[in-house]
């Protein structure tokens, strides 16, 4: 984290990627939403841990103009305190927001009405530490996959079960079947090729 990010990104399509501004390095958080922004690169902001650290103004550049920020309760609830909004404002910065509700699953509010709750998926829960980011990871395989955002957040949802059953943050793993069949029995038929 004390080191910030020296890629050039020198592939990057605006048409068909999509970046994620995570918690890490300060300089690069203050930097990466605004490079992304001129570059008009969707991008999801994601301050985390960070929020205590970043200013007021530094959380409301990022959040402005972003993709989507994504949060779990408590951080969202910080953010709000600390730039005097309400999360309705916080929305309406940016096209989507998805708030995580841990045991209690995950709220997608978007642009023109969306509200959504996705429930988790029931497992035996072994560690939680990680699973965030396995709900980020798979969120974003299913928006490049075409999906629209609520069944990403359901694809993200089905690989943070996986996680979740898994002691350690990279431990789990899942075949296409397997996946496709735990998906399959908490949301119906899934539309997307593997």
């Amino acid at each position: 984290m004390s080191l910030p990010c020296t890629y050039s990104f020198p592939h990057l399509n605006p048409e068909r990627d999509i970046a994620i501004v995570s918690p890490g390095n300060l300089d690069d958080m203050r930097a990466l939403p605004q490079k992304y922004k001129s570059w008009n690169l969707p991008y999801f902001y994601d301050p985390g841990q960070q929020i205590p650290v970043l200013s007021r103004e530094e959380l409301l550049d990022a959040i402005e103009g972003a993709f989507g920020i994504i949060t779990n309760e408590y951080e969202l609830a910080m953010i709000c305190d600390k730039v005097d909004r309400k999360e309705e404002e916080i929305r309406a910065s940016s096209q989507w927001l998805i708030t995580t509700l841990g045991e209690k699953g995950c709220r997608v509010r978007g642009a023109r009405g969306v509200d959504v709750h996705i429930p988790s998926i029931l497992c035996d829960v072994v560690d939680a530490v990680g699973a965030g980011d396995a709900l980020r990871s798979g969120m974003l395989k299913g928006l490049v996959s075409g999906m629209d955002m609520p069944e990403a957040v359901q694809i993200g949802t089905v690989s943070a079960s996986f996680k979740l059953e898994k002691l350690g943050t990279q431990e789990h793993h899942f075949d296409t079947d397997t996946f496709r069949s735990r998906y399959e029995k908490a949301f119906g038929a899934l539309h997307m090729p593997f």
